[in-house]
């Protein structure tokens, strides 16, 4: 489940989740385009809670990192790292 879907199951804003959890909106919102790849456990921990959800399931760890629009995988820029 991605976050945005079970923060909207919630019946939370971005702002009441980030209020709640103790970070940021903008973090919030973040996460949930997929922008931001990096936060503190503690925090991921404190989102989950407040949705009733285990981190895990709002935050795959096998998903592959979000990429920015625009931007070309390693592979295709350096042919050679295939090797």
């Amino acid at each position: 489940m991605q976050l945005k879907i079970a923060r909207q199951i919630a019946g939370l804003s971005q702002g009441e989740l980030a209020q709640r959890a103790g970070v940021s909106t903008s973090m919030i919102c973040r996460l949930e385009r997929g922008t931001r790849r990096h936060a503190r456990y503690e925090s991921l921990v404190r989102i989950a809670q407040v949705l009733h959800v285990q981190p895990t399931d709002l935050f795959p760890v096998d998903a592959p990192p979000a990429r920015h629009h625009g931007q070309t995988p390693r592979a295709a820029r350096h042919p050679r790292a295939r090797r």
